[in-house]
């Protein structure tokens, strides 16, 4: 038996490149050797297509098993993506696999305790384990029986995950938050213009509490203008108004351009071309 069924009767299906990436600098690799070495490896990199072409589609009812794959993403979907951690909460895993080639994904329907959230980081190499496993819907039926944690480790999927999960306390999870990716927290329109006439209100009053009249001088005259500029702009749009509505009720055609040759559509323009050939070719 050759090397490489050797590594497809233990799961690993890899392609001749991977294999010699993975037997480099060993004498006389066995595949055990290549093992040890792929564990830590992308499969993206040495891996070769084993899943079913059509795994995805939904029509597939069941497909071989004993295939060693590697996580990529792994979601709990019983529970909103902002608490998907929460222990207290449900759980129900929609692990992401990959054989190099094809992405599959599988959900738990029973409890795997060897993986979770914060413990199983991309780049582990899991075996989904018997002759056949259920497939329901383009979704591998996983559980404890036909799924089992290899190990290993890429380092450059694992430093991605780690920096992801350092950061994952900037992402917004509540309207009053700082940062994150909901809307910004919403301020009432004229804050600022209540703010200003709050401290107008206050009488020009200095620190001890007693009456300083330049202050309430300024105060007050802050106030009229305010109040001259809001009446001037409520005024002035009231005339915009009664203009727009006038025109409006008057149905002038809108004329573009600055010209004062009136618009015709396209097909009465056309229907006008017509009649005036008729009437030269009867003329």
């Amino acid at each position: 038996m050759g090397l490489a069924e050797e590594l497809i009767e233990k799961g690993w299906h890899l392609s001749d490149e991977g294999i010699e990436t993975c037997s480099a600098d060993i004498p006389n690799p066995k595949a055990a050797d290549i093992i040890k070495q792929a564990l830590n490896l992308d499969l993206k990199d040495i891996g070769k297509s084993c899943l079913p072409e059509d795994i995805n589609r939904g029509k597939l009812t069941e497909m071989p098993g004993n295939l060693v794959l590697m996580i990529t993403k792994i979601r709990n979907i019983s529970a909103p993506k902002a608490k998907e951690e929460t222990a207290g909460g449900p759980r129900m895993l929609k692990i992401s696999m990959t054989d190099g080639v094809t992405t599959c994904h599988g959900v738990e329907f029973t409890k795997i305790d060897s993986v979770s959230l914060s413990k199983t980081p991309p780049g582990t190499k899991v075996r989904l384990k018997g002759a056949t496993l259920p497939v329901m819907g383009g979704v591998i039926k996983l559980n404890s029986k036909n799924f089992e944690l290899v190990g290993g480790k890429v380092d450059a999927l694992l430093e991605k995950w780690k920096l992801q999960e350092e950061l994952s306390y900037l992402q917004r999870t509540s309207v009053g938050a700082v940062a994150g990716d909901g809307p910004p927290k919403w301020v009432p329109f004229g804050q600022k213009l209540h703010n200003n006439n709050n401290k107008a209100k206050d009488g020009g009053k200095g620190k001890n509490g007693s009456a300083d009249p330049a202050s309430a001088v300024t105060a007050n005259n802050t106030k009229n203008d305010q109040d001259k500029l809001q009446n001037d702009d409520n005024s002035e749009f009231a005339a915009q108004r009664k203009d727009a509505i006038e025109e409006a009720s008057r149905g002038e055609r809108k004329k573009f351009g600055g010209g004062t040759k009136p618009l015709v559509d396209s097909k009465a323009r056309r229907e006008k071309e017509r009649e005036k050939r008729r009437e030269e070719e009867s003329a």
